[in-house]
């Protein structure tokens, strides 16, 4: 079964709805192990996996407006991964513009290994790094 609850297809395959793909990809990709030495303020009530998460879905989200963006986010992760702990586009932002250069650098250097240990034959063309994205057609 899929984290859904869902069996798998006849053809073995399993139905994943777009938003469970962008949360295997952010369990793929996230853990709360490259961020442990990242100094929270005591107050804060959410992880730094949370955060990153909420984010990758805010960007994601097809909301016109900033904030509606970020509540669709903070209940898309809310119903993807259960959590809930950042309740607000004021709360999403402050800790964007608090913790980002903790964080980005090694959400960097994790992509970087992970680009290169799926297909390190491809990863470069000459000096050039090849960086591309694709959007699934339902």
């Amino acid at each position: 079964m899929s984290r859904n609850g869902k069996d798998a297809t006849p053809n073995g395959k399993q139905e994943l709805t777009q938003g469970e793909q962008m949360a295997n990809a952010l369990d793929w990709i996230v853990n709360d192990k490259m961020f442990a030495d990242v100094q929270l303020h005591g107050n804060v009530k959410w992880t730094v996996l949370h955060l990153v998460r909420v984010a990758v879905l805010w960007v994601w989200s097809s909301k016109r407006c900033l904030v509606e963006s970020a509540d669709d986010a903070i209940g898309k992760s809310k119903e993807l991964f259960c959590s809930a702990s950042i309740k607000s586009y004021q709360v999403l932002t402050n800790a964007l513009v608090k913790y980002t250069p903790q964080i980005l650098p090694r959400l960097l250097k994790r992509m970087h290994q992970l680009m290169e240990k799926v297909d390190s034959s491809k990863f470069r063309i000459g000096l050039w790094m090849v960086l591309a994205g694709r959007r699934a057609i339902n």
